[in-house]
């Protein structure tokens, strides 16, 4: 997701429909981000597979 001229990668985990805001997770930083509707300027969708933790062997 581009906003604000800054990127961020994660999941959907809430969206506020009273705010129109998004609330965002990445797993692996650990970093939550609340973006608004109005301040999204892109938006793209990642493949399952490039989204899930492979475990080492």
């Amino acid at each position: 997701m581009i906003y604000q001229a800054k990127s961020f990668t994660g999941h959907i985990k809430k969206y506020d429909q009273l705010t129109g805001q998004l609330v965002l997770k990445n797993i692996k930083q650990n970093l939550t981000a609340i973006i608004s509707l109005a301040d999204i300027d892109k938006t793209s969708l990642v493949p399952h597979t490039r989204t899930s933790t492979k475990e080492k062997p």
